[in-house]
């Protein structure tokens, strides 16, 4: 019985193979289309599924948590965890296994003869048992490889390298542990081990992982739970313990902070409204992302509908060009089953070279990352076409054949009571009823894809909108690196740190093609803060009436030399800009972003006015306004403009002045702008050149042209773009083909009456109208439906938009009459087609 069903079951196959062997184009069209839909979908799904879905590499990720704080009481800058605070949850929480913190930061590596910039986390020792670690080299830092606070060359730090980093940088060396590293040009660490193969964390660009011991840890006081939540702490829940339970716990510990720290008051806590958070550690990882991916992902599922709509109408339409031979077979006597065998074998068979074509598109875009670089999307090194990406393909070429198959044997059996033969000149009575089936077909693909482009619409206006913001400085024609000086010994002097950027500075100007270079702290240039994890925020006062108080504005501190607004192209809106006398002890200068100034001094002019840092202590002095500059974004361009304080920096200082250091900093690392007439690629060997005629020991790390640091600003919402104009593209060219698809079938099988209408006296005109009307008719209803889906859809993505409303009239405008003359243009070339019918050449074929 067996071997009669795998014979029956292979004579079909070879049968269905020769029949669409016999139509090459109808079949090529189907495999095409199909593959494009099946193909997006897996695509889009392995990078949902990498991204969001995919547990973390650790073991029993699901009990990975991370802890926040919200305190709506003040201006929080940060919503980590307090050292201190730390510790009182360390020790006295009920829901952890344990807890571990850890603090981003990036640190020049001078060893193995080159400098490497390099993204590193400062832990403390209870983050690797969190993560349960096991070294494939050595062992983990602990809190003895922190010998004291790290000032001078004689101290060391332990280090745990990542598995690349002891691959690329050291030649996975088998006799790394214990073996030096150079920070800065100083032997300041010491490897005690190699991380295993693949391990990141917190993401894939941390490579190195410094011990932070505890002890070290300062201690909690009023101010610092107010402003110093610097740490990120990520936690391992007991067994049975929820994020419910855990976060109930932890603001237990917060009514017990009086308790902990004779600063800290219960009227602090209840003013501060200070409240602990607990989340999924992966939604952490993730971020904000998520929304942008359900969107896509939503995109890729419209986009299937549309090609299995598509398709279907293909199928649907050669079934009933069928009919007649169908009619013949039942008439023979071929039972229901042959003719399901039949219909539903041939569409599985077309499903699956779609399915197979379809999961090699995928793999390839997966391969190349969706066109996304690593830093520009979390975890997307995890995406891959794996098992769970060749499952879906497999159901989803399933369903489509199935889908397929079913629905033409349903078309077949409409009518099948009657004569066996009547369908042979395609007369049966059921004829517009299966038109009424494509119809329907049509209309939803061109509902579905006015949705897709309503959203690409909406998303290209907020891309566009991106591009056209206010930056407040100008990206054209500067080329920007990061210059750190290494190799002078840390006590040198502020003179001597000066005199060296003042003449990397001259050599660089005396390049033909550059018209100036200044330099500024990486902590103020725009759209940099956080590359290497930290921040530099602040609280400042005014120096007249300053207390201590959590409402003083929170402000990015930093440096820059005098001409650096000007290379900025940051116009200078108050004041002036800095001279050498702003960095003398007895009046040092200060200027303030328009943001900052506004709220500061909210009643008058900011020039000549003090400010001081209320975090800082009597260690920082007192700075008197000199200027005002227009805002610039630190983070991203959606965020916009940034409060900001720069203070001075002048090369060279005078040398009455060089050993009086006004704040604990010395210019030892700066980001260079240079205008320049000439290509970054043409400037970047004369710079190199320039920084080894200063001195050949400076390295010149991170080179890249202004404007490019802007586009990747932008590199999330073009991701979205780019993937939602595909979608809403390829779904409406299907739309457009099963237009004319149904219009240019009509018109075939209704030739005859064509030619009827023209020999009673219809114009070619008048025939062309009727016809065209009948792909409107199909376009504006789809259209119509189109537009009620996309006005509920659209509120959804409300949060991606950026200065656009989800109801946007512009774009609902204009993408309808784009669709809606889309759809006339589908319908005239068939329109023109039945125009030219000859009536009697109609008749004597009928």
């Amino acid at each position: 019985m067996r071997g009669q069903f795998m014979g029956n079951a292979l004579e079909g196959l070879r049968l269905a193979v020769r029949r669409l062997a016999r139509e090459p184009g109808y079949t090529s069209t189907t495999v095409l289309t199909m593959a494009v839909g099946i193909g997006a979908a897996a695509a889009v799904f392995s990078l949902v599924y990498g991204v969001l879905l995919r547990p973390l590499p650790y073991p029993d990720s699901h009990r990975l948590v991370a802890i926040s704080h919200v305190a709506p009481g003040i201006d929080l800058p940060r919503d980590g965890v307090s050292a201190g605070v730390f510790l009182h949850y360390r020790d006295r929480s009920r829901a952890f296994e344990s807890l571990g913190a850890y603090e981003r930061a990036s640190f020049t590596f001078t060893d193995v003869g080159r400098p490497d910039r390099i993204q590193t986390a400062l832990v403390t020792p209870e983050l690797f048992s969190v993560l349960r670690l096991t070294p494939v080299l050595g062992r983990l830092p602990t809190a003895d490889d922190y010998t004291h606070e790290v000032s001078t060359a004689a101290d060391f730090l332990g280090v745990l390298i990542s598995h690349d980093l002891w691959q690329d940088r050291y030649e996975a060396d088998p006799a790394i542990v214990g073996r030096n590293i150079e920070i800065d040009g100083k032997p300041w660490a010491i490897v005690t081990g190699v991380a295993p193969e693949g391990f990141s964390f917190p993401d894939p660009d941390v490579r190195a992982w410094f011990a932070m011991p505890q002890e070290k840890l300062p201690w909690s006081d009023r101010a610092e739970v107010a402003r110093a939540m610097f740490l990120e702490t990520v936690g391992r829940l007991r067994p049975e313990v929820t994020i419910e339970e855990a976060e109930a716990d932890l603001n237990r510990l917060v009514t017990l902070l009086p308790d902990a720290f004779p600063d800290i008051t219960r009227d602090d806590i209840e003013a501060f409204g200070l409240q602990a958070r607990v989340a999924p550690f992966k939604d952490k990882v993730v971020g904000d992302v998520g929304l942008t991916l359900l969107l896509v992902l939503a995109s890729a599922g419209f986009l299937l509908l549309v090609t299995w709509a598509n398709v279907t109408n293909l199928q649907l339409a050669r079934t009933f060009e069928a009919g007649p031979e169908i009619g013949v077979r039942r008439a023979l006597g071929a039972s229901e089953r042959d003719i399901a065998r039949h219909l539903i074998g041939e569409s599985l068979l077309l499903a699956s070279a779609g399915g197979l074509l379809g999961l090699g598109l995928a793999w390839m875009a997966i391969q190349a990352r969706l066109g996304l670089a690593p830093h520009q999307l979390p975890r997307l090194d995890q995406v891959s076409a794996d098992g769970a990406v060749v499952a879906l393909v497999a159901l989803l070429t399933l369903m489509s054949g199935t889908l397929m198959g079913t629905l033409c044997l349903a078309s077949t059996r409409q009518g099948a009571d009657g004569p066996k033969l009547a369908s042979l000149r395609g007369r049966s009575p059921t004829q517009a009823e299966r038109h009424g089936g494509r119809r329907v077909l049509v209309v939803a693909q061109m509902a579905l894809a006015l949705t897709l482009f309503i959203a690409s619409g909406l998303m290209a206006r907020t891309f566009w909108r991106l591009q056209q913001a206010d930056l407040g400085f100008e990206a054209a024609g500067r080329t920007t690196f990061y210059l750190p000086v290494t190799h002078l010994e840390l006590d040198a002097d502020h003179l001597e740190y000066s005199s060296l950027h003042h003449r990397v500075m001259r050599a660089i100007e005396e390049l033909p093609a550059v018209d100036g270079v200044e330099a500024a702290t990486s902590s103020v240039f725009p759209l940099t803060l956080g590359e290497d994890g930290q921040d530099h925020l602040t609280t400042i006062s005014t120096a007249e009436s300053r207390v201590t108080s959590e409402r003083w504005p929170l402000a990015e501190y930093g440096y820059a030399t005098p001409g650096y607004f000007q290379a900025m192209g940051i116009p200078l809106l108050a004041g002036r800009p800095f001279e050498l006398g702003d960095q003398s002890p007895g009046g040092p200068g200060a200027i303030l972003s328009a943001s900052l100034a506004r709220d500061l001094f909210p009643d008058g002019d900011p020039i000549g006015r003090g400010v001081e840092f209320a975090d800082f202590g009597s260690g920082w002095p007192r700075h008197t306004v000199v200027g005002v500059v227009g805002d610039v974004p630190a983070t991203t361009v959606r965020a916009g403009g940034s409060r900001a304080i720069y203070l001075p920096h002048v090369y060279p200082l005078a040398a009455d002045v060089s050993s009086e250091t006004l704040h604990p900093y010395l210019p030892r690392f700066e980001t260079y702008v240079v205008r320049t007439r000439a290509s970054h690629d043409a400037l970047v060997p004369a710079l190199r050149e320039a920084l080894r005629g200063v001195d050949p020991r400076l390295p010149m790390l991170d080179a890249a042209p202004l404007e490019a640091i802007v586009s990747d600003a932008l590199a999330q919402e073009r991701f979205t773009l780019r993937l939602l104009l595909l979608s809403a593209g390829t779904s409406l060219f299907l739309g457009v083909i099963g237009i004319y698809g149904i219009l240019a079938y009509s018109v075939r099988r209704r030739t005859a009456e064509i030619g009827v209408r023209v020999a009673l006296g219809a114009s070619p005109r008048g025939v062309t109208r009727w016809i065209v009307f009948h792909g409107a008719a199909l376009g504006a209803i789809g259209i119509a439906l189109g537009l009620v889906a996309s006005l509920w859809l659209t509120g959804f993505i409300e949060s991606l938009l950026f200065e656009t409303s989800p109801t946007d009239p512009v774009t609902f405008g204009v993408v309808t009459l784009t669709m809606f003359g889309v759809a006339l243009a589908a319908s005239y070339i068939p329109a023109r087609r039945a125009s030219r019918v000859d009536p009697a050449h109609a008749l004597r074929a009928d």
